[in-house]
């Protein structure tokens, strides 16, 4: 078998293959895709504080980010870097399960998303319920006997 090479036609098919990997791949993001790091699902009671997610993101360029909570846009911005976080409080919310998204795109079309869930219990009740009835009833009382021990002694002056 014989290799017949002409210069004229490999030439410029090397030029072409340098210039799809080196140049067209990263403007059109094709070769690096950010990466998005997966927080656990939170849960929390009621008016606790402290109630955090925070994505770690890592790409190529700068990147747009938006995070959604139940299909409603809560912050839209752009990234610059090479990496960093995305934090959202999740402090405040009701009772109630939430769907926290955050979507990521590299202004080359590649997108990446990561969710997470957010129950928030009902702050208990019950227990403030209970005392609140057992101090009603022992300050009734109280007030009870110490009407009762005033009229006493009352009527022992009278006497």
């Amino acid at each position: 078998m014989e290799w017949n090479f002409k210069l004229g036609r490999v030439v410029p098919c090397v030029f072409v293959c340098i210039f799809i990997l080196l140049i067209a791949s990263p403007v059109t993001g094709q070769q690096f895709l950010p990466t998005i790091s997966e927080p656990v699902d939170v849960t929390y009671t009621e008016g606790e504080t402290g109630n955090l997610i925070e994505w770690w993101v890592s790409y190529n360029s700068s990147l747009h980010y938006s995070i959604h909570r139940n299909g409603t846009v809560l912050r839209s911005e752009e990234l610059g870097g090479t990496s960093g976080n995305i934090t959202v409080s999740v402090d405040g919310l009701s009772a109630a399960v939430y769907f926290f998204i955050v979507i990521v795109d590299d202004f080359g079309d590649n997108v990446e998303t990561d969710s997470v869930s957010v129950n928030v219990l009902p702050f208990p009740t019950d227990g403030i319920k209970t005392l609140v009835l057992v101090v009603g009833v022992s300050g009734a009382a109280f007030v009870a006997v110490f009407f009762v021990l005033v009229l006493l002694r009352q009527r022992r002056l009278e006497d």
